[in-house]
């Protein structure tokens, strides 16, 4: 209870109280396991948002996962038959041949006018893709997809699109591929065996979350946070030489790590609240060390400025 007691003391401190620093005298492992404890709790906050937000949405997983099965019985008709031979896509239907969103998946997620799943039409070009308002069209010789990075596969052109760019990949001349119905339904019930576990790994990952991840990421933040002040501590270490602010490097580099207090918390919150304020993170801290440094100036140095001052004055 002490020792906790002391954590959150020293956490205080560290974000508000100046003369936590005047009087500092930290060692490395002091602030190490400061900075490590610190990102456990924050962690472990953030996971039970986590935690409580999941077991919320649990009587939602059944029902979702019995849309799912069913959305996959409707999705592949029963009469489909789609042949890839020596690159060329050849099917048994009239074309152009639409798969829509199930009914199922439909309803579920109360969608009026969904896109097309899947296009066949071997006679169409990949210009066509942009108005044929589908997820993937299929072409006699390509697949073609929407793709925001604008790569481009298969020797084809990528295009632009209103709302990004599509990606196209030639069918391989070397691989014959033919899909039916029995094959679809098997490679389904393949998939549908993990449906029984999902639920039960997700309670799971929602406890880990709780448990164990913090304890784990608490390392991981501590490593992040002691090589960026590697860095961030050459720039402030220059300002203590400048206002004479004895100790040298690492002393300015312990100093930092408290200092970090307050900006490792508004980083935590941001994320759970969900928003961001470009800089105010890293502010937070420039800012406070640079007025922890200011505080450190040797008491002559502050007299010698207040004279300074009021001399100009007169």
């Amino acid at each position: 209870m002490h020792s906790i007691s002391t954590f959150f003391t020293t956490l205080w401190r560290s974000a508000t109280d100046l003369s936590f620093y005047r009087t500092f005298k930290k060692k490395f492992w002091s602030g190490f396991w400061y900075i490590y404890w610190l990102s456990v709790l924050l962690m472990f906050v953030s996971g039970a948002v986590v935690a409580v937000q999941g077991f919320l949405i649990l009587p939602k997983v059944d029902p979702f996962i019995a849309m799912v099965e069913q959305s996959l019985d409707e999705f592949y008709p029963p009469e489909l038959e789609i042949v890839i031979q020596t690159g060329a896509l050849s099917t048994n239907v009239q074309t152009p041949f639409a798969m829509d969103v199930p009914e199922s998946a439909r309803a579920y997620f109360k969608m009026e006018n969904p896109q097309h799943l899947v296009v066949i039409d071997p006679d169409a070009r990949v210009e066509d893709f942009p108005s044929m308002n589908t997820v993937l069209l299929l072409t006699r010789t390509s697949a073609v997809y929407p793709d925001s990075q604008g790569r481009q596969g298969g020797g084809e052109k990528s295009e632009g699109l209103k709302t990004g760019q599509y990606r196209v990949i030639s069918f391989n001349r070397d691989e014959d591929i033919s899909i039916d119905r029995v094959k679809y339904d098997t490679a389904v019930a393949a998939v549908s065996g993990f449906f029984p576990y999902v639920k039960p790994l997700l309670i799971g990952g929602l406890i880990v979350a709780v448990t164990v991840l913090p304890f784990i990421g608490g390392f991981f933040s501590v490593a992040i946070a002691l090589i960026s002040l590697v860095f961030s501590t050459l720039v402030l270490w220059i300002l203590s030489l400048m206002l004479g602010v004895p100790g040298g490097y690492v002393r300015v580099y312990l100093l930092s790590m408290y200092a970090l207090t307050a900006s490792t918390i508004y980083g935590s919150v941001q994320v759970l609240l969900h928003f961001r304020l470009p800089f105010v993170h890293s502010l937070l801290f420039w800012v406070w060390m640079i007025v922890i440094l200011v505080a450190l100036r040797p008491k002559e140095k502050v007299v010698a400025a207040k004279k300074s001052v009021r001399k100009k004055k007169v």
